[in-house]
């Protein structure tokens, strides 16, 4: 998992998601060709070089094939269910063999199980297509993207994948709270995605009238971040990059005008002690209004994910 592209500070640690590159993905509307090519060009001029897509995020993959150069990083993802059974292996062939030529590449750097859960621990068919996947030369490293606590301990735990995927941001902080009180496996590292809860820590605006109950904790997170004298997406960045392990930071992008934000973020002083203990205090794990997935209707994304 080393870089093609130089790294510069807290910036190398950042992934790219795509999840807006493809369609209506998370409620988020579709970014055009022209915001997809100036977002790539303006990410790699500053140092972000890994991109994180999946073929359940819609033409996601053939868009980062066409505009992508082949010195940035991919991390991909197999489809979306994949089954237990006798045709797991070639389903797993199949669905690679597709991102490839999706991607327009002959590897990708990571390529991982949409969302892994612990039941897949023990099976045989599971355990036979992910050893094969493992000695493929078109595959750097395996990974596993996860929800909740459970699968992703178990993820970590497991010896079968270098990488895991987990949710975090400053309204739900407990995976990585329990990730943290383990001690992971050599070799394996963290990923969190979900650091702007869907757009919802990023949002200058009022939230839509379904999102309200998380107003509070919004609002108290904007006065932290005016007494502090930083912007709410800065901070937001700068605490998942600080999180115990230095894990990589997914940061779900929908056009180039987003990105001095992420350089703000990196760019900011390391949380001190006290600072964090604020921030930890903002933990709304638990609480299903953190969860996007329990979300009903499924808002327009009020900025990146």
């Amino acid at each position: 998992m080393n870089q093609s592209c130089a790294p510069r500070d807290d910036l190398s640690r950042i992934v790219v998601g795509t999840a807006g590159f493809g369609g209506e993905y998370g409620g988020i509307g579709q970014v055009s060709e022209h915001e997809i090519h100036d977002l790539i060009d303006v990410c790699l001029s500053v140092g972000l070089c890994i991109f994180d897509t999946a073929p359940a995020y819609g033409e996601a993959e053939n868009r980062l094939g066409k505009w992508l150069p082949k010195q940035a990083q991919i991390w991909t993802k197999l489809e979306h269910h994949l089954l237990p059974g006798p045709g797991l292996a070639a389903d797993v062939e199949r669905s690679l063999e597709a991102s490839l030529g999706r991607l327009r590449r002959d590897r990708v750097e990571v390529l991982q199980w949409h969302n892994w859960p612990l039941d897949l621990a023990r099976d045989q068919y599971f355990a036979r297509a992910w050893q094969s996947i493992g000695r493929d030369p078109r595959v750097g490293s395996r990974g596993a993207s996860t929800y909740g606590a459970r699968d992703a301990i178990a993820a970590a735990a497991s010896g079968l994948f270098d990488l895991v995927q987990v949710e975090w941001n400053l309204l739900n902080q407990g995976v990585v709270r329990e990730l943290a009180t383990g001690r992971l496996p050599q070799g394996v590292t963290i990923a969190v995605r979900s650091v702007f809860l869907q757009g919802v820590l990023w949002s200058r605006g009022p939230l839509p009238s379904h999102l309200a109950g998380l107003g509070y904790s919004l609002e108290a997170l904007r006065r932290i971040a005016s007494d502090w004298g930083v912007e709410v997406g800065a901070l937001a960045i700068r605490a998942a990059l600080d999180l115990p392990g230095s894990p990589w930071v997914i940061l779900g992008l929908n056009n180039a005008s987003e990105v001095p934000m992420v350089i703000k973020g990196a760019a900011l002083p390391h949380l001190t002690r006290e600072q964090s203990l604020v921030l930890t205090a903002l933990d709304r794990t638990g609480d299903s209004m953190v969860d996007p997935r329990t979300w009903s209707p499924s808002p327009d994304s009020p900025g990146p994910l």
